[in-house]
């Protein structure tokens, strides 16, 4: 079950992915970041699934879909590109590039972050996922802001 609904968002992703992107540049460096969050998530998900199948015997090999480790260098250098477009947006207004450097260091922390320390328990685990989640949030504001007129 689980399979269908991840093989239906990726559907849905790349049906998206052959419209016309209409974002602003800020806009598409948020939304990708976010996305790559989501994504690599789900393969980090995938392969903690897979692996324990394969543990038992009754699982597949593992796929791309289940290559977090992958995920997580495609995404890097895909939104290194996209920070740069982002950059250029706001190379006026110091503050504003300060703050979205900022968010950039930590969406690489945390999508570094993505799979639990060897020692992590999983409400550590989950406990840091969601501090991650909440920081980015407010670097996010904090980059809304310094954009204010």
């Amino acid at each position: 079950m689980n399979k269908i609904i991840i093989l239906a968002i990726f559907f849905c992703i790349s049906a998206m992915a052959t419209e016309k992107d209409i974002r602003t540049p800020l806009e598409a460096f948020y939304g990708d970041t976010q996305f790559a969050l989501i994504e690599c998530g789900i393969s980090f998900r995938l392969f903690q699934v897979r692996s324990k199948l394969n543990e038992n015997g009754a699982g597949e090999a593992n796929d791309p879909d289940s290559d977090y480790l992958g995920c997580i260098d495609k995404n890097l250098k895909k939104t290194a590109l996209i920070y740069r477009r982002a950059a250029k947006k706001v190379i006026n207004k110091p503050k504003a590039a300060g703050a979205l450097k900022s968010y950039y260091a930590a969406w690489i922390s945390a999508l570094h972050g993505i799979s639990p320390g060897d020692d992590e328990t999983k409400l550590t685990y989950a406990a840091r996922q969601t501090a991650a989640q909440n920081r980015l949030i407010e670097l996010w504001a904090a980059v809304g802001i310094e954009l204010l007129p």
